[in-house]
């Protein structure tokens, strides 16, 4: 995989501060936007290497570019609501809350100027961004208790969803 950063088309980044766990700074310049583990293809399709997942070639095509950029613009405050609700005890959420919106749009505007600054512009670069950007700005799962009452809801009718399928019978 293809690291873009310090290429020339980026510009540099402000130095962040981060208290670490024994209460000291840590100055962070530039996250290197990275996967944490490799990505497998799926096992059904006929030739793995001749996929690709991304529908639409945002660099290529310029109108759904501006659509996708302008959806995920006026979408950031959701984004930026549940960081701070996952964490709404902590005093230094809205701060960072707020470093990760402006971060993020920053990286939009820059998208809309030069597509190809960061490598191939898609959906799925636009969401791993977002997700990328949440752990830099430590949110790491901003939808933790969303997840949690979904999974405690469904739990609740699980036995009798499985009552109900053992009560059918085969044709």
């Amino acid at each position: 995989q293809e690291n873009y950063v310090g290429s020339s088309a980026l510009e540099p980044q402000p130095v962040i501060w981060f208290d670490n766990f024994n209460k000291d700074k840590v100055a962070i310049t530039q996250l290197e936007l990275d996967r944490e583990s490799q990505r497998l293809f799926c096992p059904l399709l006929a030739n793995p290497a001749s996929y690709i997942p991304d529908t639409v070639d945002l660099n290529a095509d310029e109108e759904a570019r501006n659509y996708w950029l302008d959806c995920f613009e006026k979408s950031i405050d959701k984004y930026v609501d549940a960081a701070m609700s996952s964490q709404a005890d902590s005093e230094t959420a809205p701060e960072r809350a707020k470093q990760f919106k402006e971060k993020y749009i920053k990286r939009l505007h820059k998208l809309r100027q030069q597509p190809f600054a960061y490598g191939n512009l898609t959906v799925r670069s636009l969401l791993e961004t977002i997700e990328h950007y949440m752990r830099e700005f430590d949110f790491p799962d901003p939808y933790v208790f969303t997840k949690q009452s979904e999974n405690e809801a469904a739990l609740s009718q699980l036995q009798e969803r499985l009552n109900y399928l053992d009560s059918l019978t085969p044709k």
